[in-house]
């Protein structure tokens, strides 16, 4: 009986042995499933990354790009500013001196000409026009 006992036992001890392989090797494939998983969030985190600096080159480009466009906006700006001065000047220029030379009296000839200035809101207009005597 002694023999039958051991040979139940060892068949026992074999069928676990089997259950424990099946069982380590369903934990094997759980496992190669998660080392699978944590490459393929490995590799998704790489791709954002790489797109993370490739946005934050173009941003720092188009912020370069803004601050050059808001210099040259200032500088045209002055000039505007600069052009607006002398175009008041020259008005002023022109006023004086149609002034002083309405102070003489000339003889009309066929090509003589004065200016006629007519300032407006916008702009002041200078044209050529024959003395009328």
């Amino acid at each position: 009986m002694a023999a039958k006992e051991i040979k139940v036992l060892i068949n026992g001890s074999v069928k676990k042995v089997e259950e424990g392989g099946v069982l380590v090797d369903g934990a094997g494939n759980t496992m190669n499933k998660i080392i699978q998983s944590v490459e393929q969030a490995a590799s998704i985190m790489s791709e954002i990354s790489a797109a993370s600096q490739e946005q934050s080159s173009g941003i720092e480009s188009v912020s370069r790009s803004i601050g050059e466009m808001d210099e040259m906006t200032q500088q045209n700006a002055a000039l505007v500013e600069q052009a607006a001065a002398s175009a008041e000047s020259m008005h002023e220029q022109t006023l004086s001196l149609s002034k002083a030379v309405s102070m003489f009296k000339l003889g009309v000839t066929p090509d003589l000409r004065t200016i006629d200035i007519t300032r407006t809101d916008e702009q002041t207009i200078v044209d050529l026009v024959p003395i009328r005597i």
